[in-house]
């Protein structure tokens, strides 16, 4: 590298002064010291006039005393009468040089002696303070504008005791003095000791205008990096500048290939970038025309783009750390509509950071200068998702669309995600001009979101202007941090620290697609297992909700996913099927843009884009809200809602609640306990409105199985249905010390506000019997029962009271669902926390609990599955009031479950303290290419946990070993998912052969569709009956394993190993069994030679005792259709129960009603004759009152004679 100073250029103005016409009586030298970083440097030079000095120094390379011996140098032992300096920085700070980052600001001026030391040199050593106009002055200084230029320059004057000035331009037009050696007192620019004005004004107006260059002298001058983005109009190229070694970017622009107005766009964005001056717009340094290609070459921001930086983001950012971005970028904007000048573009793609933690504003493309004259554009350009309503309606726009795309910006920061999304553009524009977009979450101040509504509001002329958010809003917001002005050492350091910690926490960014796995967690085993859900590849899961009898699945292609319990046709493919093992795609969907789904108990719920609600299944209740009771297997819209904003919906067990748009709630469906909150029990078939306090507004709710809460823009909660055990929170203690309740509420008819918690909610999770709420701060709240220690309070006493679950407060909880005796959470560090009780027995569990997981023919994740043998250290057993507790919905599937014992609960099956049971986390290796994993979201299922895995870990790759491919079916190489089992209070990892489990393996992207798919109906015969086998013959089966052990080896299903291969005899196979079909399709269990051997039921063909084996199958199976139908008949008996005390609660209401109608009569009648009475007594006072008077009339008359 060569020598600062020998490489410092010397420049000499050559003209006389122009402009006044007078020359110095003597020769007085003046030094301009400008960095290679400022602007207009090539215009500077070339307007110099005579007696004036330019050095130039290389920003970069350059220290403080390097620059002084380079002055040293150019002015040869002379002194100077002035000095002016050209440097480039922001509102706040002019950057001296690069090594050591010297900058001069407020307190750098006043307290960094390197600062101090060099401009005491540079005056004291260089300029002849004898002359009666030395001086220093700061040219195109940016903090001239700003309360830090006056600190900075009364600072300097201190120290130098010279005059010291800064000006906003290089002109200096607002600096004027007296001219030297004048008898006369004319005054004249700062500018004008330095430059003619007038070439200087023409240079800096033809700056813009390309020159020629060849591809040599191209490189001569320039050595190019890395091609780092392209673009419509081309590409954009790293150099590296060989004059000064400055890294620079380079826009190649083709322009043969563009169209006359695409060429006029590119040359306006030569001219927008040459006009405008501001530390957070891109700098433009020159351009020039190479054999065709318009290379305009502008500042390098290191930093990447904002939209990178939020899309890197896990954890929502700071509102100090978003404002200090937001303020920069308003800055910018308002410095170019000062000038008149519109963005058109702005999104966070065009917006760009910088390393030192500037914001810079770039891409002018379609920037369009307006006139005085015309004050609106018409022309609809900009990206789809920022463009404002008026430009969607084609209406003329001004500087307020841009505004309308701050406020974008703005909620993009805020949220981690578009402000405005549709799957396609008609469905995007609608959302724009109806102004739909959800409400901001987190910890945000009612200021911060308030400026976001008036940002996006409708109607242009609302929104504010770019000075009144600069000099007003923002303040405003930025003083709650006590920020004593906008310091830029502040400011720059917070986003500094930001950007560095997004570059450790992502050095890399993987090229794939994000996708999401979705895995099925049984609570209820001994050992808790993970397994896969059968998905397409590549799938990304939008949303997906969980209820007793089926699952609905929304991709982000608008694709609906449904499985499980049909036969009320709730899956929606216009067929009643008892179960659907597989997630298919709803046809009747397609194309539909759905984007909400909910699922009830036995119908589901699907709204579009466009606010329209269908829905299908079980119409008993009137859930479908079609205004009847019927039930219909293909989704159909409800009528009642078209006219309605649909924002917000939710389903409990029978019931739905939507909000709307503007606030307003509609419920229907079933009635009981008040859940609808519409002031009476009584179940409504269409939608009906609520009526909710005027001084609140509606944005969210959640529902439960007989329970609503609602909840408001500022997190105020209102609840309404059954209070049972305080599961709403309705009801209020009595004090501190008392541990009844001093107002208990079993239930609401309306909606009311639950006062027992006081801080703000961002979401709400209800369960059978208990609620969890999640706070703006990430803790959590639950009340209700608490018998099964779901409450997370260390205890199963009784709780009056909501009261927050201090075990995790050091934790930031992300994600909360309540299932049915326990609570589960997700953590911002991917872990799961649960506690409460997590294991009961499959008699209590409903009857499609297993059949998600057994009908995917998956081993689970964690290798066992539940072990059934009873132990003896137990602490207590289900009673049989928990069969009351099954679903009423049936399934194919339940027969496997009424021959198995009851499941005891162990002390290792409470947990009384939130417990870490599952952490994914990124290996090494990943981490270094990229590849990511997080948990998504959670769903409960009564005993089971669904979770949403997003990872960008590539597909797992078709493998020849089938042992291999199932041991990996499960797999996400790289990505490891540390499971922890519950029971085990030291929180060792479940392991698979000693090795930790993994979600997915290898690294193709070749696999079309996943390997899951569901089990044969020869292998589910023998899954029946090999669990009924191990169910109801156990004791008998142990004995003779220990009577055989040389032939056999006995095992529940995929708890041990494989049996293995017997001389003599083949083991199981797929051929063999083809060979043997029709045997098998006649009797699964028939024996013999050419009997189907099946790796689950361990039947020898030879043994002696098989024979003995088989007889005691069938007798199993006799008891056990004996069992069934016992069953049946109590199912029976309890239906006809049901019918006569229906029947007898109908009369017996009937009789109330006319016991009710005999007393209304009676209430008449005696109302009549209390009117009668009255009457009378009326006309008796008016007679009495009479013959008052006649009487004293005689007396008187008597008096007179």
């Amino acid at each position: 590298m060569s020598n600062p100073v020998e490489s410092s250029i010397v420049t000499r103005g050559g003209s006389q002064v122009e402009g006044r016409g007078v020359t110095p009586p003597r020769q007085r030298w003046r030094l301009l010291l400008v960095s290679s970083r400022a602007r207009h440097v090539g215009p500077i030079a070339e307007s110099l006039i005579p007696g004036v000095l330019m050095v130039t120094y290389k920003f970069e390379t350059s220290t403080l005393d390097d620059v002084l011996r380079q002055v040293s140098t150019a002015l040869g032992g002379r002194r100077v009468e002035t000095i002016a300096v050209v440097f480039h920085g922001t509102d706040q700070e002019l950057r001296l040089c690069g090594p050591g980052e010297k900058v001069l600001n407020t307190h750098s001026a006043a307290e960094q002696m390197s600062v101090r030391e060099f401009f005491a040199s540079l005056v004291g050593e260089y300029v002849d303070r004898s002359l009666l106009n030395a001086r220093l002055d700061f040219l195109a200084a940016h903090p001239s504008r700003e309360e830090a230029g006056n600190i900075i320059a009364n600072t300097l004057h201190q120290l130098l005791s010279v005059p010291v000035t800064l000006s906003n331009d290089l002109k200096g037009l607002k600096i004027e003095m007296s001219r030297w050696g004048s008898d006369e007192n004319v005054q004249l620019n700062v500018g004008e000791l330095y430059f003619n004005l007038n070439r200087l004004k023409t240079k800096l107006k033809t700056a813009g205008h390309s020159t020629k260059m060849t591809a040599k002298d191209l490189d001569k001058h320039y050595e190019k990096i890395r091609t780092v983005g392209k673009g419509a109009f081309g590409a954009a190229v790293l150099y590296r500048r060989k004059e000064d070694e400055a890294l620079v970017i380079i826009k190649e622009i083709n322009m043969l290939e563009l169209s006359a107005s695409e060429r006029q766009m590119a040359l306006n964005e030569v001219n927008v970038l040459a006009m405008l001056d501001h530390p957070n717009i891109v700098s433009y340094m020159n351009s020039f025309e190479l054999e065709g290609v318009l290379c305009i070459e502008m500042e390098y921001a290191d930093g990447g783009s904002l939209a990178e930086f939020l899309q890197k983001r896990v954890k929502r950012l700071d509102e100090r750390e978003v404002l200090i971005f937001f303020h920069q970028i308003c800055q910018a904007i308002r410095h170019m509509h000062e000038h008149h000048i519109l963005h058109r573009d702005l999104k966070t793609a065009n917006i760009f950071l910088t390393k030192s933690g500037m914001v810079k504003v770039g891409d002018f493309g379609i920037s369009k200068m307006m006139s005085t004259h015309s004050v609106h554009a018409h022309t609809v350009l900009g990206t789809p998702y920022y463009i404002s309503p008026e430009m969607c309606q084609g209406n003329q726009y001004d500087d307020k669309s841009d505004i309308w795309a701050l406020g974008c910006i703005l909620y993009e920061m805020a949220c981690l995600q578009k402000t405005f999304e549709g799957s396609n553009l008609p469905a995007l524009v609608n959302k724009i001009m109806k102004g739909q977009f959800a409400p901001i979450k987190g910890n945000y101040s009612p200021g911060f979101k308030q400026l976001v509504r008036d940002l996006l509001q409708r109607d242009p002329d609302f929104r504010p202007a770019s000075a009144e958010i600069c000099m007003e809003r923002l303040p405003e917001l930025l003083s709650q941090f006590s920020y004593d002005s906008f310091g830029a050492e502040e400011i720059d350091q917070e986003i500094r620290n930001s950007l560095e910690q997004a570059r450790q926490t992502n050095p890399t960014r993987s090229s794939r697609a994000p996708r999401s796995v979705v895995y099925h967690m049984k609570v209820y085993d001994s050992s808790i297992s993970l397994n896969p859900v059968p998905l397409p590849p590549r799938t990304r899961v939008k949303e997906m909700v969980v209820s007793n009898t089926h699952i609905v699945l929304l991709t982000s292609e608008c694709l609906v996913y449904t499985w499980g319990e049909g036969q009320k046709g709730q899956l929606g493919h216009e067929t009643l099927e008892p179960w659907r093992a597989k997630p298919t795609v709803v046809e009747a969907l397609k194309g539909k843009s759905i984007t909400r789904v909910c699922a009830g108990d036995g119908f589901s719920i699907f709204a579009s884009d466009n606010g329209i609600v269908m829905t299908c299944g079980d119409g008993t209740f009137g859930c479908l809200g079609h205004g009847d009771w019927n039930s219909c297997t293909k989704p159909k819209l409800i009528d009642r809602l078209l006219s309605v904003d649909v924002s917000e919906i939710s389903c409990g067990s029978h019931h739905v609640v939507v909000v709307s748009g503007d606030g307003d709630v509609y419920t229907w469906g079933r009635g009981d306990g008040g859940r609808l909150g519409l002031g009476h029990e009584e179940d409504c078939c269409v939608p009906t409105e609520v009526a909710v306090p005027d001084d609140v507004f509606i944005t969210n709710v959640k529902c439960g199985g007989d329970g609503t809460i609602l909840i408001t823009d500022q997190g105020v909660m209102l609840a309404c249905g059954h209070n049972t055990r305080n599961k709403l929170g309705l009801s209020e203690g009595g004090g501190l010390f008392s541990m009844k309740l001093k107002k208990e509420v079993e239930q609401a008819l309306i909606p009311t506000r639950i006062r027992t918690v006081g801080c703000r909610v961002v979401d709400v999770a209800m369960g059978p019997t208990h609620t969890a709420v999640l706070t703006e701060t990430g803790q959590v709240i639950t009340f209700g029962r608490n018998c099964e220690g779901q409450l997370g309070r260390g205890n199963t006493r009784t709780q009056a009271q909501p009261v927050l679950v201090r075990a995790l407060s050091d934790r930031v909880v992300t994600m909360i669902q309540c299932g049915s005796t326990f609570t589960v959470v997700g953590t911002l560090e991917n872990a799961l926390y649960l506690w409460g009780t997590r294991s009961v027995s499959p008699l209590s569990r409903p009857n499609t609990q297993d059949g998600f997981t057994l009908s995917w023919n998956k081993h689970s994740a964690s290798g066992s599955t539940s072990d059934r043998r009873t132990n003896p250290d137990m602490l207590f057993q289900e009673t049989d009031h928990a069969l009351q507790r099954r679903s009423s919905s049936g399934s194919i599937l339940s027969a496997q479950f009424d021959s198995l014992p009851q499941r005891e609960i162990k002390m290792r099956d409470v947990i009384l303290q939130p417990q870490e049971i599952l952490a994914l986390y990124a290996s090494p290796s990943q981490i270094a290419k990229g590849e990511t994993v997080s948990l998504s979201t959670l769903h409960c299922q009564n005993q089971s946990i669904f979770l949403v895995v997003e990872t960008t870990v590539p597909l797992p790759r078709p493998d020849k070993n089938t042992k291999s491919k199932e041991e990996n079916s499960s797999m996400i190489k790289g990505e490891v998912v540390e499971m922890k089992d519950a029971q085990n209070h030291d929180g060792d990892n479940v392991k698979i052969n000693n090795k930790p489990l993994l979600l997915e393996r290898d690294n193709t992207d070749t696999n079309d569709m996943d390997n899951t798919g569901p089990v044969p109906d020869w292998l589910k015969a023998e899954l029946v009956e090999a669990e009924a086998l191990w169910a109801e013959g156990q004791h008998q089966h142990m004995q003779q394993e220990q009577q055989q052990q040389q032939h056999r080896s006995m095992s529940p299903i995929g708890n041990r190993s494989p049996r293995p291969t017997r001389i003599g005899h083949k083991p199981y196979s797929k051929k063999k069994h083809r060979d043997n079909i029709d045997n098998i399709n006649a009797h699964p269990d028939s024996g013999g030679e050419n009997g189907a051997i099946s790796p689950f039921v361990p039947i020898e063909v030879h043994d002696p005792g098989a024979e003995e084996a088989r007889r005691k199958i069938k007798e199993d199976r006799k008891m056990k259709a004996e069992i069934q139908k016992v069953r049946r008949l109590k199912r029976e008996l309890k239906s006809k129960e049901d019918e006569i005390r229906q029947e007898v609660s109908h009369k017996a209401k009937e009789k109330e009603e006319a016991l009710n109608d005999e007393i209304e009569k009676l209430r008449q009648e005696l109302l009549k004759q209390q009117e009668l009475q009255k009457q009378l007594l009326d006309e008796k006072i008016k007679g009495d009152n009479a013959a008052e008077k006649d009487s004293t009339h005689d007396s008187m008359v008597c008096l007179i004679m």
